[in-house]
């Protein structure tokens, strides 16, 4: 599994094609239903909502760190600029 360290989403991948993205690999473990996700560590840990949010974690339920793939190389950035007018009068 690998975890975006900049969305704090996880999506399946190879190990090193995670690393090579910038993002952090982690063991695909069995998690219950129910995950807390520290923003600081991005480790994930089984806790109650309370607790979690208690200590300024996220709380994530199942369908949110079961997300679809994610492919970094089909990643596209827009760049916008404001049109200035270069009046050449």
């Amino acid at each position: 599994m690998c975890h975006n360290t900049e969305t704090h989403e996880n999506y399946e991948s190879t190990e090193e094609d995670c690393e090579a993205a910038g993002h952090v690999w982690v063991d695909d473990e069995d998690h219950g239903e129910e995950m807390c996700h520290n923003t600081e560590t991005h480790e994930d840990y089984e806790s109650s909502e309370e607790e979690c949010e208690s200590a300024g974690h996220v709380w994530m339920e199942h369908e949110d760190h079961n997300l679809p793939e994610i492919h970094a190389d089909r990643v596209t950035h827009i760049l916008s600029f404001p049109e200035e007018d270069h009046g050449d009068d």
